[in-house]
């Protein structure tokens, strides 16, 4: 009976038309580092920023909070062309009475140590006996690398779309990486969402001979602590990772990724 009640609460809180398209975590890597993507450049990275792209297939599957009725699948790709990479994602939340379904189209161009990136992502939403809709949302970024430090800053839902006369959320991610080794680096970064404070995280990932990595991070406002292991094989990578949440169970995220031979 509890279990029911918290899967109508969390239901209830999804339907609200705040909590539509909201910033959940793409891949187990996500997961692990709250959400910081330059630990480690994946696939699914630019659904965090448009400019942040690797070539490669990755998919992915969680159930948020640990409840096998909140399934949560997600595909990205990334393909090269010339001084341009492209990327194609989709993603599905999947409860019996609410749907949400991102498509998504990215492409960003490198000059030098900067690269710009934009994406449209077409979102389809459905609550049983409620409604249904559908709406294209864009997402922007840009990318600075020199040397050991790499900074990102990405605005999602640039053109402020709404839902029934009510704003979609609309987020600006800054992230900013120094490589410490070869095997280390760490990240730091704010997300802010509109009409809400801060949010600061922090993340690290150590890679063992080059086949194994740990991933620790930590997010404040709300709190949150978030792991993940890597196994490498060739171009081949599993992911693994666990994520808390202040009242509900841990999110737990698996991965698969190949990454395409340069």
């Amino acid at each position: 009976m509890n279990r029911f009640f918290l899967i109508f609460f969390i239901y209830l809180f999804i339907v609200n038309s705040h909590s539509i398209d909201l910033n959940l975590p793409a891949s187990a890597l996500q997961n692990a580092t709250n959400g910081l993507i330059l630990t480690k450049i994946m696939p699914s990275s630019v659904i965090q920023n448009p400019a942040v792209i690797k070539t490669g297939i990755e998919t992915s599957i969680s159930y948020l909070y640990n409840l096998s009725e909140l399934p949560y699948y997600n595909f990205s790709s990334g393909f090269r062309f010339k001084k341009f990479t492209i990327s194609l994602n989709s993603n599905l939340l999947n409860h019996q009475f609410y749907k949400e379904n991102i498509a998504s189209l990215g492409v960003n161009y490198q000059v030098k140590n900067i690269t710009m990136g934009i994406s449209s992502r077409f979102l389809y939403n459905s609550v049983e006996n409620y409604h249904s809709f559908s709406k294209f949302v864009f997402d922007a970024g840009v990318l600075y690398e020199r040397g050991e430090v790499s900074t990102a800053f990405a605005m999602k839902n640039i053109t402020q779309t709404d839902f029934f006369d009510t704003p979609l959320p609309i987020f600006f991610l800054w992230e900013s990486n120094y490589k410490i080794s070869q095997a280390s680096n760490i990240s730091i970064g704010l997300e802010k969402q509109q009409d809400f404070y801060f949010s600061f995280k922090m993340a690290t990932i150590y890679t063992f001979f080059d086949v194994f990595s740990l991933i620790s991070s930590y997010q404040y406002n709300p709190e949150r602590l978030g792991a993940g292991a890597l196994i490498k094989i060739k171009n081949y990578e599993i992911i693994y990772s666990i994520r808390s949440h202040k009242y509900l169970s841990l999110t737990h995220y698996i991965s698969f990724c190949y990454a395409f031979k340069k």
